[in-house]
């Protein structure tokens, strides 16, 4: 999952991803997730949870 916060926020990403190899990716307009997060709101609270976790890891290595 790359640009979770992005998407969700309408903020800019913070990161940039390169594959060291060949990968398959899907890319999806803003306006399908939010589409898609209102019909399955567990795939809302997953994606919430993903953005949680990753904020946690960061603060967590600022600190140290």
């Amino acid at each position: 999952c790359i640009g979770e916060v992005a998407l969700l926020t309408g903020t800019p990403r913070t990161a940039t991803v390169r594959a060291k190899e060949a990968v398959t990716a899907i890319g999806i307009a803003q306006y399908d997730i939010m589409e898609l997060l209102e019909q399955y709101p567990k795939v809302k609270n997953i994606l919430h949870s993903i953005v949680e976790a990753r904020a946690m890891d960061t603060i967590e290595k600022t600190l140290k």
